[in-house]
């Protein structure tokens, strides 16, 4: 896991106070990671970047890094969405999550997994 941690309390990544942006796709080359990055250190945030993505795992690394913000790429949106349904869906950190490109069931989404 790459990890830069929060120099000052009480700023974050995305106005979150306290926030975390754990990014959990491959290839930390891609542009995603590197934005990711940089958002966090000039919000003097916090970024935590997983070895490579698991469907099976990724909500136990966002609870793990404590993550209230991500990304991901709108197949692995797709693929999130399609898991089956657990009692511990909404029971996560995480607030904001962007996908590209935005699909129909991102409001359902947001509902089952508490985001804002």
């Amino acid at each position: 896991m790459l990890s830069l941690r929060r120099p000052k309390q009480g700023k974050a990544v995305s106005a979150l106070p306290g926030g975390q942006c754990g990014l959990l796709l491959p290839s930390p080359f891609h542009a995603n990671a590197s934005m990711a990055a940089l958002g966090a250190m000039i919000a003097e945030g916090s970024f935590a970047m997983g070895k490579r993505f698991s469907l099976t795992t990724f909500w136990d690394e966002i609870r793990s890094y404590q993550a209230t913000h991500t990304n991901v790429l709108g197949s692995i949106f797709a693929l999130l969405a399609r898991q089956p349904r657990k009692e511990s869906d909404a029971k996560n950190p995480l607030k904001v999550m962007n996908a590209v490109p935005w699909l129909p069931e991102f409001e359902e989404f947001e509902k089952r997994f508490d985001l804002n």
